[in-house]
């Protein structure tokens, strides 16, 4: 539902409801718009006068959910907002770790959980293997190009080829070819979907191969990756696929996305 059908719905609610649907249909609005918007913009796509939005964007302002962008009057989403993002994102992790700790162990290489942050993807938490040759993870949150690793394919499994094509350049080079295009890239990912696995071998990091799966939450999408030195690799590859499976099961019966009603 978009922000003019939300504030139709609600014409004949209560004052202080309408406020709140006003200020969530501009919250929206700014989550769409991370570089900021002008407050006409704003008040032309959630059909508002501007001295309403102007006065909604104040509120949002004093409470940090909201931040000027100049001094042409843009606004863009504030600190306060990026802190509850966070906080949803650590219950997330928190949540998820006992399943990424249970498939680190049962294929016996490291894990990461990761999410998708414009055309990158980002590690949000891992489980390193307990070998003396292990891939190991940086320790701070590390922004990786998302074609280049079995995470991002996983994620953009979920995605058409349209959006992928919106998201992603003509050329996407990796590690062992800095020449593929998007058109290979596409293919690829069409016989990946319908095992639901992705993978990748040597495209971002020499020496580094692994699989990925999408994970469907009310968060949004997330992946998980098993992660593995190219030298053990397997031949066959169904152990893997299965774990990830479960994994992916475990998890969205605790966080999946609700079942629309009928």
């Amino acid at each position: 539902m978009n922000e003019k059908a939300i504030i139709n719905e609600r014409k004949c609610a209560t004052p202080g409801i309408q406020v709140i649907a006003r200020a969530a249909s501009i919250l929206r609005v700014l989550g769409d718009h991370p570089e900021g918007i002008s407050l006409g913009a704003i008040a032309k796509r959630v059909e508002l006068p501007r001295p309403t939005v102007q006065r909604i964007v104040a509120a949002l302002k004093t409470e940090g959910l909201a931040m000027a962008l100049d001094q042409q009057g843009g606004v863009k989403l504030g600190p306060e907002m990026f802190r509850l993002t966070y906080k949803t994102q650590f219950d997330m992790i928190s949540t998820v770790r006992p399943q990424l700790e249970k498939l680190s162990k049962a294929v016996g290489e490291s894990v990461a959980f990761c999410t998708l942050d414009d055309d990158k993807v980002i590690v949000l938490d891992t489980i390193v293997a307990d070998h003396q040759l292990r891939v190991e993870f940086a320790p701070e949150l590390v922004h990786v190009p998302l074609y280049t690793t079995a995470a991002g394919k996983a994620l953009l499994l979920t995605m058409s080829d349209e959006e992928i094509r919106r998201l992603l350049p003509e050329t996407v080079p990796t590690l062992c070819d800095e020449h593929r295009s998007l058109a290979t890239l596409i293919d690829e990912l069409h016989g990946m979907r319908a095992g639901g696995v992705a993978s990748c071998c040597e495209e971002y990091r020499p020496g580094v191969c692994g699989f990925g799966t999408p994970v469907e939450t009310f968060r949004g999408t997330y992946s998980i990756a098993v992660v593995m030195p190219t030298a053990r690799k397997p031949v066959e590859c169904e152990l893997f696929r299965r774990a990830l499976a479960e994994a992916r099961e475990a998890i969205e019966a605790k966080v999946g996305r609700p079942v629309p009603s009928v």
